[in-house]
């Protein structure tokens, strides 16, 4: 199989697929080029696929996307030329809990009205204030809410995040033996 991989991926998996198939990255041609030989593409975000890319590979037949969504893909000009568009959802889900983590703690600590009053030459520490003390509630029902529970409960961020954003609503719950908040 002639396999393009659009987006960089695991080395690893580069070399597993290497092994068994006829493996190309992208270098510096355009896509509709660089797609042109190719029965498979593997792209990430950040890479559009378009119409014109997927009628001019003549050989295409699976264009795999490594991420959740596929609006960086024409999916009516892959389905019209006969390419099944497959997702591979849930590897992004570590780095997208990590950021929920810097954006919580951001909004906890007003780190942007601090970061402007700075630059401005102030320093109000009690107008910044704590933690707002109303939280919400995570629903923990796909693979991001659930890995950022699980990083919740690890490590110092856990502590932190514990004592400035109430998560001991959670706890309770746990310990009501709630088992559809499972952590």
């Amino acid at each position: 199989m002639k396999i393009l991989l659009a987006s960089p991926i695991d080395p690893a998996a580069v070399e597993r697929l290497a092994r068994a198939h006829d493996v190309r990255g992208r270098d510096d041609t355009d896509l509709r080029t660089a797609v042109a030989d190719r029965e498979v593409v593997v792209l990430r975000s950040g890479i559009q696929l378009t119409g014109d890319a997927i009628a001019a590979a003549q050989d295409l037949r699976l264009v795999l996307r490594a991420g959740s969504g596929v609006d960086n893909i024409d999916v009516a000009e892959a389905r019209r030329c006969g390419v099944r568009v497959i997702r591979v959802p849930g590897m992004s889900a570590p780095p997208v809990a990590e950021f929920t983590f810097a954006l919580l703690l951001s909004l906890a600590r007003k780190v942007t009205l601090a970061d402007r009053l700075i630059r401005e030459g102030h320093w109000p520490k009690p107008a910044l204030g704590g933690p707002h003390r109303n939280c919400r509630q995570i629903q923990p029902r796909s693979p991001i809410p659930m890995r950022f529970l699980r990083t919740a409960r690890q490590g110092r961020e856990a502590r932190f995040l514990r004592a400035y954003a109430q998560v001991q609503t959670y706890q309770r719950m746990l310990q009501k033996g709630r088992s559809d908040i499972e952590i």
